[in-house]
């Protein structure tokens, strides 16, 4: 699991601090996100369960969510989470006062908006840097924040996830190379215990149909830079030449949002937790993501391969 390479750079920090105050003073960690404790950020929960199991640690949550993932509440949420960790996921605007000495922030977005908290904590803090969240190349409000983190004494890592993010942050904001730790790609659950011969489910043998799915959030009224109207596209060419093609969207998508004439069969599902995506990825043959940069917000850009094609992939879900 990738938070293992995450955890090991944060006992390197804690080892180096232990110098500066005594462990019972402080928390170890304090992680603050604004999607937690929802379960439908499968990557966020996989990611923050291990550092709460792992260390002493919290996980405050300014609650973001509301208006675009779900209308649940923060204790709905927690109800779902595993209950080894419920009871250490706070309110940010309860908690706030909870000492620590390191902070662990995913995405621009959200240690922008807690910056002055940070500054004000004294918090020694990592940034994981992934594409999205308010992170946009050449964009003079992103490299503004992005030289503020890197110049700050209170660094200690930030995580490029992207070589394109490494690379921005050395050439383009002048970022200490050693301040910088690259850790490509996403974080995913890979011990899924999927087995190709008993798990999957194979046209024609199991089952009659041909079944392709997409895959992705919805943000606002896009529907361009994850490529739903291309999948739209694609579904319509391929239902001409199989009358037994079955189409799958799960996400924030609805039949409202293109014309869907000429697909003989298309099933939406709505935003799904993780524990829907076992049974329905073996039943798909092909999962299509077609993502573009610079279309969703000025120099907004996004990683590949997404981590929902990396699990369809681990579910041998051809990736097109």
């Amino acid at each position: 699991m990738r938070a293992g390479n995450v955890s090991q750079i944060m006992n390197e920090i804690f080892e180096h601090r232990e110098q500066e105050a005594p462990l019972n003073r402080f928390c170890d960690l304090l992680v603050i996100d604004d999607i937690m404790p929802s379960t439908m950020s499968p990557f966020r929960t996989i990611e923050y369960s291990h550092y709460l199991k792992f260390f002493s640690a919290f996980l405050l949550s300014t609650e973001g969510w509301s208006g675009w993932l779900s209308n649940k509440s923060f204790n709905e949420f927690k109800k779902d989470l595993d209950p080894a960790i419920a009871h250490k996921v706070l309110r940010f605007t309860e908690s706030r006062d909870v000492p620590a000495r390191l902070a662990y922030v995913t995405f621009l977005g959200n240690i922008r908006l807690l910056w002055n908290y940070i500054q004000a904590k004294n918090i020694p803090f990592i940034l994981q840097l992934y594409p999205g969240g308010a992170f946009g190349l050449d964009q003079p409000e992103t490299d503004f924040i992005l030289k503020q983190i890197c110049e700050s004494p209170l660094l200690r890592k930030v995580i490029a996830t992207q070589t394109i993010t490494r690379d921005y942050l050395i050439n383009k904001i002048g970022c200490d190379a050693e301040k910088i730790e690259f850790i490509y790609g996403g974080v995913f659950e890979s011990r899924n215990g999927f087995d190709f011969y008993r798990d999957k489910k194979i046209y024609p043998r199991d089952k009659e149909t041909i079944d392709i799915c997409f895959v992705a959030h919805k943000y606002g009224d896009d529907l361009n830079s994850k490529g739903f109207l291309d999948f739209i596209a694609i579904a319509k060419i391929l239902s001409k030449q199989f009358r037994n093609l079955r189409c799958h969207v799960v996400g924030g998508y609805d039949e409202c949002d293109a014309d869907l004439s000429g697909i003989a069969g298309i099933t939406f599902y709505g935003i799904k937790s993780q524990s829907f995506f076992g049974d329905f990825y073996a039943s798909m043959d092909v999962i299509v993501s077609i993502n573009r940069a610079f279309v969703i917000a000025p120099g907004a850009f996004d990683g590949f391969p997404t981590v929902v094609c990396i699990e369809a992939g681990y579910h041998c879900v051809l990736n097109a």
